[in-house]
């Protein structure tokens, strides 16, 4: 979705500014997305152990930290 956000955005940004804004905002938006889809979308379907739910934490920091050094 922030993909084709940026991809909308090229034609009416005429210069630099905004389209480079988008992309560099479009990984807290992936992040945020995934979050939300995780929440709402796994719990309803199957349970998981704490040990899953901890490693995909782990993995969700780890890509919040690979974004912060971007």
């Amino acid at each position: 979705m922030a993909t084709l956000l940026f991809v909308i955005s090229l034609r009416p940004a005429e210069g630099v500014l905004i389209p480079d804004i988008l992309q560099s905002t479009r990984g807290p938006f992936i992040v945020i997305i995934s979050a939300v889809l995780v929440r709402f979308g796994s719990t309803a379907l199957e349970k998981h152990s704490t040990k899953v739910h901890l490693l995909r934490f782990l993995a969700s920091s780890l890509i919040a930290v690979s974004i912060g050094l971007h």
